[in-house]
């Protein structure tokens, strides 16, 4: 949760203190993340702590948080809003992930796929350009259209 995705002033100290632990958490989750990449290739921010393969712990933790925070919105909202609320708020809730993951997400597809037509031999450890060889567009339009998720970083948003 972000910023700007606290939780509402109307709801009690406690929810929001709490929201605010689960986001720590959820922090640390995506630093498991980052320190298992790092450990992957060889590099030891942790030098007395092995994080080699925490990786998978760390986004397995981030998912679970993240939908235990994001429901746990909605349901305010369901709660203050009556049974009218719902439809408008899972319309709201559905057009702000698409915003806020959709665009990013397809600038990132649209540079993979300009990469490997380029024809760089670009390998970051977690995405390898030359895996789409000689079709990069078909992985393109398949990645954008959420119908496949090729390497360690698309498999998340399908």
């Amino acid at each position: 949760m972000t910023a700007h995705e606290t939780a509402p002033p109307s709801q009690p100290a406690e929810t929001r203190r709490r929201s605010d632990y689960l986001d720590a958490l959820r922090g640390f989750a995506a630093l498991l993340v980052v320190f298992s990449h790092t450990s992957n290739e060889g590099i030891s921010i942790l030098p007395f702590f092995n994080t080699y393969g925490s990786g998978l712990l760390g986004v397995w933790l981030f998912f679970v948080l993240s939908a235990f925070l994001l429901t746990e919105r909605l349901v305010a909202e369901f709660s203050t809003g009556g049974a009218g609320a719902v439809r408008p708020a899972l319309i709201r809730y559905g057009i702000h992930r698409v915003l806020r993951i959709f665009p990013l997400y397809s600038l990132v597809v649209l540079g993979h796929a300009i990469a490997a037509r380029a024809g760089w031999g670009i390998d970051l450890g977690c995405v390898d350009f030359r895996t789409w060889g000689e079709t990069p567009w078909k992985y393109f339009w398949k990645h954008l259209l959420l119908l496949e998720g090729r390497g360690e970083v698309f498999w998340t948003i399908p």
